[in-house]
Order: structure tokens, then sequence, then C-alpha cells
């Protein structure tokens, strides 16, 4: 054991080793000091072996006497003055053989002016102004009285208090023994609010209550996460402070006298195992950890930087894909799968092929992707990465019907991955009975419609990530009146999600004009849509009044379909009705001029009826992309390299995801619909890498129609996805949208 002597010069503690090494205490550092010290040794002072209590403490207060404060010492029966003391600092005391803490600390000087509000003072020579204390009457701190500390009976006073205390989360609500009341997820940030001015709080024992000020926490490549949490001058090991947040405890014993306060405890770190050595945290956990000391195998994920491809890459990666790739072989080597959603047109498939440039050309690969891309694919891959030989490719089709599940795979692709947007389906549920090292899905439009197709790609992706879909959509939820559950959300998918905006990265895009055409009806035309509402609108609004919009889903839909046809041509309702369309004029006005100023256009309808129909007056020529149609590739390549040939006819499903026609510059939108991230993908089909001419977008909208209701609701409808994924989405319409838009 070693033998350290304590010295006191100037009034000032010194503590000198066998060596003869000497230590000023500082009252910050004394007691950690004491405790590394007393665990190796013993103290002594004036030739006297201490005996040394690090947590035990003794009550300052001061009593009158002949009209002067006096400072005494207590601590259940046992009293004494401090001047008795053989030696005394603010915090610390030596009286005979025992060295104990003072609670609170000694004054710099015994001023009553100084004392009052601060200490205990038995006497009457004069009246002390009293400070709040806050009693918490339960283990979670939601319930609470408020005293006057010292007892001082001063009602002015305590209501002033009130008043603060009704300023945090807490409100006048009698239950049993108290008269407070906070919400729980509100507890944390009320009493952190109060101590930090000043309050002084205490839980039913009267232990005095400290916040977690500092933690120092390492996690190893076991993901086991040791270190300690500090509360004021206090400490506790992470073990101590999981194990009791996990009792479903939020206070846990400092010291005697003193109670940390656990409700900021990280869920990721509470939701781990308690071992021998530390805290077990699952694995997604170890990369939304936050003031953890990581490994470099995470912090390669949470660092961006560029990282070239190896020679087997035949091909140049832009600053941004290079940074895209060192993200995908972090993901890769960290084991973890994830989702690629660069805006369209910033060359996803590229960055995929520089990381299957750091795999073995042998290693067994699945490419799965709609059937429309498959050829794209063949392409790139001969063009960038002609040595692949383990390289599979796939229609969605194809996965569904037949079996891929006897290979493991050492990577397993899915292009434009919305086509597994919906987990229920028997493609998506194909898919994730696979085996592959790891999984990434590839998508502009990570979602489309509601972001509970969010967990359906991560469902294929991590399917521990985001819990069950009832606990997800419960959080979602809850999001749209509180926005801590909307961040844990993107706290959880941060590291898994890539996603960059095209005016973010790619500066040498050429700069893009957006143009709404508004059209009006033809008289004939006008009077054939107004008769068509009148008879949906007659039993259709009674119907919604009477049973909600969801009741009656299909019969709107349909009803929207129906008028949104009629706006473009009223044939494509009924070849009885006008042959004749505002709409239909106006877009071959344009078009003439289109082609007289050399121009190529994209035109296209969701509805390929519509798109037979333009066709039949188009006097140049033209190429037509639908959905039956089997040599697309033929027909790409026709668009982009006969000069001859200005327009292409594109159905919107067909064609709005994976093809490459910079040859045109400009993009015609016949029938728009709210869903932004579907036209969004159809214009990036022009504006995206590789284009050098000014792209114009234009939406055609029929004024005074279920369009343009449509288009204001649009602009006014915002989703929670706006605020995670900063993505457009179809807006969950109110049955009172539903009445304005027919109304």
């Amino acid at each position: 054991m070693r033998k350290f002597q304590l010295q006191v010069t100037d009034n000032q503690l010194f503590v000198v080793s066998e060596k003869g090494e000497k230590r000023k205490l500082s009252p910050r550092e004394s007691l950690p000091v004491f405790k590394e010290m007393a665990a190796q040794g013993t103290f002594h002072f004036q030739g006297k072996q201490l005996i040394v209590d690090l947590f035990g403490t003794m009550e300052l207060f001061f009593r009158i006497e002949n009209d002067l404060p006096v400072p005494y010492l207590q601590k259940g029966d046992t009293l004494f003055p401090l001047q008795s003391c053989d030696f005394v600092s603010r915090e610390w005391f030596i009286k005979g053989t025992l060295l104990r803490r003072i609670k609170p600390d000694v004054p710099l000087s015994f001023d009553l002016k100084d004392l009052q509000g601060e200490y205990r003072i038995e006497g009457h020579l004069q009246k002390r102004e009293a400070f709040p204390e806050l009693q918490l009457t339960d283990r979670t701190g939601a319930f609470a009285n408020l005293h006057l500390h010292g007892h001082v009976h001063d009602p002015d006073a305590l209501k002033m208090w009130e008043k603060d205390l009704l300023e945090t989360a807490f409100i006048r609500k009698p239950v049993g023994n108290s008269t407070y009341y906070c919400p729980l997820d509100q507890v944390g940030k009320s009493l952190t609010f109060l101590l930090e001015i000043g309050w002084h709080i205490v839980d039913v024992r009267g232990n005095k209550l400290h916040l977690c000020t500092s933690r120092t926490l390492k996690m190893d490549e076991q993901r086991v996460v040791r270190g300690t949490y500090r509360f004021e001058e206090f400490e506790a090991d992470v073990t101590q402070v999981v194990g009791q947040f996990n009792k479903r405890e939020r206070f846990l014993t400092l010291a005697e006298g003193h109670i940390g306060w656990l409700g900021d405890i990280p869920p990721e770190l509470a939701e781990g195992e308690i071992v021998t050595e530390g805290v077990r945290v699952k694995r997604q956990a170890a990369m939304t950890l936050e003031d953890v000391d990581i490994p470099p195998v995470y912090k390669a994920l949470k660092v961006p930087q560029a990282t070239p491809p190896t020679s087997r890459f035949q091909g140049t990666l832009r600053p941004y894909q290079q940074i895209g790739l060192h993200w995908l072989l972090a993901l890769d080597q960290a084991h973890f799968s994830g989702l690629l959603a660069d805006d369209m047109g910033l060359g996803k498939t590229v960055q995929v092929l520089a990381w299957l440039s750091h795999l073995e050309p042998e290693d067994p690969v699945l490419i799965v992707a709609p059937t429309s891309l498959l050829f794209n694919w063949k392409r790139e891959i001969v063009k960038f990465l002609p040595d692949a030989k383990g390289i599979v490719l796939a229609s969605y089709t194809q996965v569904r019907l037949h079996s891929y599940e006897e290979t493991h795979w050492r990577a397993l692709i899915c292009d434009e991955a919305q086509a597994i947007k919906n987990a229920a389906t028997k493609t998506a549920q194909a898919l994730c009975r696979l085996k592959a090292e790891t999984r990434l899905s590839i998508t502009g439009t990570p979602v489309e419609n509601h972001l509970v197709e969010l967990w359906n790609h991560f469902h294929f992706l991590m399917p521990d990530l985001l819990g069950s879909s009832a606990t997800f959509e419960a959080a979602v939820k809850a999001a749209e009146s509180d926005s801590h559950h909307l961040q844990r959300i993107k706290k959880q998918v941060r590291p898994f999600i890539l996603r960059r905006r095209k005016e973010e990265v790619a500066l040498e895009l050429p700069p893009r004009q957006d143009q709404e055409i508004l059209v009006e009806m033809t008289p004939a035309q006008r009077t054939f849509y107004e008769q068509f509402l009148a008879q949906a609108r007659h039993g259709l609004l009674q119907k919604v009044s009477l049973d909600g919009a969801q009741k009656h889903r299909m019969e709107i839909l349909e009803t929207l379909l129906r008028l949104r046809q009629i706006c473009c041509h009223p044939w494509l309702v009924d070849t009885q009705g006008p042959n004749e369309s505002g709409k239909l004029n106006q877009v071959l006005e344009d078009l003439a001029i289109l082609a007289e100023e050399g121009r190529k256009t994209l035109i296209y309808s969701q509805f390929t009826t519509h798109l037979h129909l333009l066709a039949k007056y188009l006097t140049a020529p033209y190429v037509l992309l639908e959905g039956s149609t089997s040599n697309r590739a033929q027909v790409v390549d026709t668009f982009q390299n006969d000069p001859t040939i200005p327009f292409f006819l594109i159905s919107l499903k067909a064609g709005g995801t994976g093809l490459n026609l910079t040859a045109a510059d400009t993009v015609m939108l016949l029938d728009p619909w709210w869903n932004n991230a579907v036209e969004e993908q159809a214009i990036a089909r022009i504006h995206r890498l590789g284009q050098d001419k000014a792209i114009f977008a234009r939406r055609y909208l029929t004024i005074e129609s279920i369009e343009e209701k449509i288009f204001s609701l649009k602009k006014r409808k915002t989703d929670l996805s706006d605020s995670l994924l900063e993505e457009s989405d179809t807006p969950l319409l109110s049955d009172e949208d539903w009445m304005s838009v027919f109304s």
C-alpha cells in the first residue's frame, strides 16, 4: 500500500506521494484524485493516518450567536462548530482522524447578506429569502411537489416560483400526494431547464438530482461499449447506467445523498445487452450511437471521402461518384446493406459497377431490374466492367417465377427498387428469401406514395432496423404531431441511405426551365366534362359525406381517372363524345414550332390511348414506347441517333425510368399527376449527365378542371417524407380534401 501525505500551505491542500511528488488539489479535481489515491493507499495528516469518507457528507449551516453567523457541521446527532476542525477547504474538512466532504461548499465569507437563500440559518436576526426546491415523488420524475428550500413560509415567493415551474412542461394536476405533473417525454427537458437556472431538485428521500454532464464511451469491433457517464463531480460505469435504466428506473444512486438522472440514455444503448465488460449494442446501432468512439470500419461510413475504382473499371468517376463508391465499399466492409437513392441522372449504375470492380470477377452477383432496363445493364457492364464473369441479370418477374435461392450471392442488387415498395407482394417476398452477403437497393424515388414504403425497402435490406411494420406506422403517425419521432427514424436510416441532389453535386448540368401551360377546353369538350362531373358528383359526394372517403376509394379514383381523361380528349372516355380537345390543339401547335426549330421532344402521357390518338395528327416522324414494345433498345437508339425523328411518344409507366435520352431538350407532360417523383423521373431522362443543352419541361394543365385543382392541392399538401428524405410525395387526402376536389 502506498502512503500519501496531506499538507496545508496558505490554507491550500496539497497531496504528496512517497517519492515527494506534490500535487495541488483544486475543488473541481479533488474528488476524483482522492478516489484514485484511496484505492492505491492511505492518507496521513500531521502524523496521523486518516479515515477517509469520500461519499459521506456533513451539512453546513449557520447559527446566529451574539448577532453573528457561526458555521456548524451536522450529520444526524453529530454536531460541531466548523472552527473546531483541524483543516477546512471549500469542499473538505479534517477533524481528528476523519476526512470528509462538506455539503454545501463553505462560502468565501460569512456575511449574512451572502448567506441568505443558500444555507440553513438558525436564529431570528434576519428573515432570509427562500429559493425553490422541486421534490420528485415517483420513479419517472413526472410527478412532483414544490417547496421553499429551508422550509421558509413565504406564500408570495411560492407563487413566483410556481409561475416559473409552469413555464416548463409541468402543469398543476394534483394526483395522490403530488401537485404537479409533466408528460413523460418532456420530463428530461423540463428538469434540465430548471437545474440550469439554479433550482434545487431532490427525490422523495431528499437525494439531490444531478444531470449527466458528459460521457466517455468507446466501442470495439465486437460492438461492446465501455466507459463512464459523468454527473457533475460523480462518475458511473456504463453498465450501471444501462442496467438501472432497463429496470425502468430513471434515477441512479451516485453517492450518499446524490442521484443521477437517466432520462437521456440513447435507445440504441439502452436496448443493448449488458455483458461482463460493457454493453453490446445491436449491429445497426453501432452506426447511430452519437458521442461514442467507434472502430475505423464504422467510421468509414460516417466520414465521406473520395475512393477511386480498381483498374478493372473502364471509366472515370466524377468526385461525388467517388464518394458514392467509398460509401458502397464501407457499407460492404462493415457487413451492412443500403439504399443508393441519388437523384435520377447522377450515374447510380456507374457507381455500382465501380464498387463491383473491387470484388473478384467470379464473385456471384445478382442484379434484378425491370425487364425494360436489362438491355441497359448489359451495355453498361460490357462498357465499364468487361471482365466480370459472375454477374447474373434477371427481371423482377423472373425472380418471382424461378428459383435463385440455391446460390449464396456475394451481392444482391435491386435496380428501380420501388418495384418492391410493397413487402406483401410475391416479388418482394421472393427477394427477401434470397441469401446474400450484401444487399443494395437503387432508386431515385425511395418514397413514392407513403413513408411505409421506406419500411418495406429496409425489410428487404436489414429487417431488424426499423422494427415491425406496425411499430413503424405508429411512429410515422406520432411524427405528425411530434418531430421527435421523425428525428428518431431519420437517425436510424441516415447511415444506410445515400442521397444526393443534382443541384448539389452535378454543377455541370445545363439549366432547366419548368413551364406550366394553361389550356382551355373547347365548348363541346366543356359541356361533355360538366355533364360527366354533375352525374358523378350527384351520388359520390353524398357517399363520402356519409361513409368517409376511404370506403369509396376505388369509386373516387375511377371518377378522377375519367375526368382527367376528358381533360386530355373526350374520346379517351367515350368515342361517341365530341372529337375535339383544347389540350390536343395546343400540343399540336407547340410541336409544330419545336419541329421547325429542329428540337427533339419527349411526349409523356399516362394513357397509351392518348398517345395513339395524338400520333394520328402528327405530320413529322416519331417513335413510340409503351408497355408492349419489345425492341426497346432499338427504339431508343433510333431516337437518339436519327436527327430526322423529332418526337418520342412515351408511356409514363413504361418509359419513366432507366432511359438515357439526352438527344432531346424538351419534355412534355400531357396529363400531370400529383406525384412529383414520377414526373421528375420522366424529366430526368434528358436532364442528366451528358446533356449539353438547356432543358425545358412543360406541364399542360386544363383550367377550371380537375387537373387545376389537383395541381393546386399538390402545392399546398406536404407529407412527412419531405422532412425525412426531402422527397415529394403523393398527399394523404382527408375527406375534406376529396370534397374540395369535386366541388
